[in-house]
């Protein structure tokens, strides 16, 4: 089962893939249409009732197809105008519908007709619920409440295209067929479905097992215009020690990626280099030259002014930094923080799995941190590979991000690729910023699965701009200036 938001994305992703939204829709009625003739052939007399958007849209086709296979098809149109489907197609359909002899009633506002139901559905043998989709949501309004309403009381059999109108809400058509596309959604039940019934409408299975523009486009927190600062994401970044860079790059990241502020906790040694670095950033500096115990307290006191928590780049590997590793992913999981683990902080993390188990926590590995993580070695071939990611993140309850030239996701129940990025990416620091930009959106309440795949995506993405600017020389700043530049085409 999936989403709403998911198939949406899903949706978006074909797209992209160069699969039309128009063949999508053909495709989505046709199978309606079919449904209908082989569920109830002696159904001779269909009403459609039909909305304005891409749901109505699929009921115009059906109608189309209904006529054409010699059935009695009507259409009874809750739709100001223009209509609303995208790019016109809902409105090119209904054209097309009328064009091949289907009666059309516009219902105006003002409510529906006060007529008994006997009459309202008078000689109608299957009335199709194509008014209201995936993409509405709140309550069901006028007119859609009443024809629902009408509808579970009419005593005729009713079938819902893709999902029953005003379904997740108080009160739906409760039908009994529902013809979904793709996937089932998450929610459907017999109960509240009647029987479903799944159909291809020619979505490419990349379209679902890839991050693409429709995750971006669905799932990043556009913050809301009304916000202030704060609302839309706090980072901590901890990192620093032999490699003062790591973490500068980490941060500069997560906030060229969206959130609202970022914290940076850095050793003495590297204070300078990150304060002056950019005024973007707040700089905190602990007091010894490289992470230790006695630095725990100091972090402590800082994580009530961060939702996310990333941990990690540039650290070192230290005996006593890798304790005080351990001691930090402590406190952070003892708050509540949603927690990046990447880099340096990989190997010691290994060693409390126990205490991050379904804490929300994203590993951000290389093949070799997956081995320090694990104790695995991955094997060749990207679908062996994920099946060991998928079972590793299941048994660690975490999310892990695989890196790789086809980054692998999984939080265990889910697992999802992502094929954006150049061979320019193997210069240093990309995998400070993408641990940037996952600490970012975990910040603003993504899920952990999708905050894992969404960073990579955007991190592929912005090389991918990157290298055709400056090819091999790309580094990995250029990567953070490119991050807009990605969030701007897509979202």
């Amino acid at each position: 089962m999936i989403s709403a938001t998911r198939a949406r994305a899903i949706d978006h992703n074909a797209q992209h893939l160069g699969v039309k939204a128009s063949d999508m829709m053909e495709a989505a009625g046709r199978a309606v249409a079919g449904k209908c003739v082989e569920l109830y052939p002696k159904a001779m007399q269909v009403l459609l009732l039909c909305g304005s958007g891409n749901n109505g849209g699929d009921g115009f086709v059906a109608a189309r197809y209904l006529k054409d296979a010699g059935y009695e098809s009507e259409i009874l149109l809750f739709a100001p105008h223009p209509l609303a489907g995208d790019g016109g197609m809902a409105a090119d359909n209904l054209k097309k519908a009328k064009e091949h002899g289907v009666k059309v009633m516009e219902h105006r506002p003002g409510g529906l007709p006060d007529a008994p139901l006997a009459e309202m559905f008078d000689g109608y043998d299957l009335l199709v619920d194509s008014m209201l989709g995936v993409g509405a949501c709140g309550k069901l309004r006028e007119p859609y409440l009443s024809a629902a309403r009408m509808l579970n009381a009419s005593g005729r059999p009713v079938l819902s295209v893709d999902v029953p109108t005003g379904f997740g809400t108080g009160e739906a058509v409760l039908p009994q067929v529902t013809v979904t596309f793709h996937d089932a959604k998450e929610g459907m039940t017999g109960e509240n479905s009647g029987r479903i019934i799944i159909v291809p409408i020619g979505i490419p299975d990349r379209a679902a097992t890839h991050f693409g523009p429709g995750d971006l486009r669905f799932c990043f927190p556009v913050p809301a215009a009304d916000s202030h600062k704060g609302d839309n994401g706090r980072v901590l970044v901890i990192g620093g020690g032999p490699y003062p860079g790591a973490p500068v790059l980490a941060a500069m990241a997560a906030l060229r990626s969206g959130c609202d502020l970022v914290f940076l906790a850095v050793p003495q040694p590297c204070y300078n280099s990150a304060a002056c670095h950019s005024p973007d950033l707040i700089v905190r500096a602990l007091p010894h030259e490289t992470l230790c115990e006695e630095d725990v307290p100091a972090i402590e006191a800082l994580l009530h002014k961060a939702d996310a928590v990333l941990v990690g780049p540039g650290l070192g590997d230290s005996k006593e930094t890798r304790a005080a590793v351990q001691s930090v992913l402590r406190i952070c999981i003892a708050a509540g923080k949603r927690v990046v683990v990447d880099a340096d902080a990989v190997s010691p993390a290994s060693g409390i799995l126990r205490e991050l188990r379904d804490k929300g926590v994203v590993f951000t590995p290389h093949a070799g941190e997956f081995f320090e993580l694990t104790g695995k070695r991955l094997p060749q071939g990207v679908q062996k590979r994920a099946e060991l990611v998928d079972s590793e993140a299941r048994s660690i309850g975490a999310t892990i991000l695989l890196k790789g030239k086809e980054d692998i996701v999984s939080d265990g129940k889910e697992t999802r690729f992502n094929s954006t990025g150049c061979a320019g990416m193997t210069v240093g620091g990309t995998g400070d910023v993408l641990a940037g930009v996952t600490a970012s959106l975990l910040s603003r309440g993504v899920c952990p699965l999708d905050a894992a795949g969404l960073s990579a995506f955007i991190n592929g993405k912005a090389g991918e701009l990157c290298f055709e600017e400056f090819s091999y020389g790309m580094v990995a700043s250029d990567l953070i200036a490119a991050i807009p530049k990605v969030l701007k085409s897509l979202l």
